[in-house]
């Protein structure tokens, strides 16, 4: 079998990167080959800038970003970026065409790639051909204006939901398990979900969110997400609480996902615990 690819991280899997591989798709089609998209297990930048690191940083984990890639795609290559960060563009092309059967590369309007960084795309094209590979190169995406996910990411930290959903593609998800909390929640009549994050995922700015909740993969209902310290109860730790209304099965140890839909408001300091139920009751009005 010989593939079409493309090749980038794709953290977030937004309109943009959409936009490349539903192209990867059609050409495909077009030169009967099937597709494949190659991206890494880990951000380029935890390599290459010793400063960097993706904790809370990423938009997708490798799980989530697998699985989107998945959908789109027929094949995803996941390679380990230290692995390869040393070849040179030749050498990246003639390994994507011997080893893994790629006739044709698409690459994005401002993509780069090997070690020697060539400074044109026509200086890339030359390489590819030499090395039996077709190379395409894609105009920018601009639909919706420019896509990236740094703006993404920008306007999640600013609580703009339906902008960085808008971007994306589809609503912007948390995936984790259920974990034991402090159960003040309970206390109040609210029970809450506490959900333990991967460390590399970015947790939007504090503040309380409406939105879908899917249990064990099958399972979606509305609710409420707190995400925060808990100030109104003295909390010290930042936590993601979700409250499920009508729902009361003990889920401790679930795999959840939780699918941002809306900012409902700040996080809020109140001066009782009868304050805050007042609050969280017109929050969940919200939803109805």
């Amino acid at each position: 079998m010989r593939y079409i690819s493309t090749i980038g991280f794709f953290d977030g899997v937004h309109l943009g990167h959409r936009y490349v591989l539903a192209e990867l798709a059609c050409i495909a089609k077009q030169n009967n080959l099937s597709t494949k998209v190659v991206t890494f297990a880990h951000h380029p930048r935890t390599l290459l800038n010793i400063s960097h690191n993706e904790s809370g940083f990423l938009l997708t984990t490798t799980e989530e970003r697998t699985a989107l890639l998945a959908d789109l795609s027929d094949k995803v290559l996941i390679l380990d970026f230290s692995c390869v960060h040393t070849l040179t563009a030749r050498q990246f092309i003639r390994y994507l065409h011997k080893e893994e059967q790629v006739d044709i590369l698409l690459m994005g309007y401002d993509h780069r790639f090997g070690s020697d960084m060539p400074a044109t795309f026509t200086e890339y094209q030359r390489i590819a051909e030499d090395e039996g590979v077709s190379l395409i190169q894609l105009s920018e995406y601009n639909d919706v204006g420019h896509v990236s996910s740094t703006i993404i990411r920008n306007l999640l930290l600013n609580g703009n939901i339906a902008k960085a959903n808008t971007l994306l593609g589809y609503e912007y998800m948390i995936s984790g398990k259920v974990v034991q909390g402090r159960q003040i929640g309970r206390q109040i009549g609210f029970p809450t979900a506490n959900i333990s994050v991967d460390s590399s995922k970015l947790v939007p700015c504090d503040g309380v969110y409406g939105v879908d909740v899917i249990i064990n993969g099958n399972d979606s209902r509305r609710g409420i997400l707190n995400i925060g310290c808990n100030p109104t109860v003295d909390g010290q730790q930042r936590s993601l609480e979700v409250h499920i209304p009508e729902f009361n099965a003990q889920i401790y140890d679930t795999d959840i996902r939780i699918r941002l839909k809306n900012f409902i408001r700040h996080e809020i300091r109140f001066d009782s615990l009868e304050q805050l139920k007042s609050q969280i009751e017109r929050d969940i009005e919200k939803l109805m």
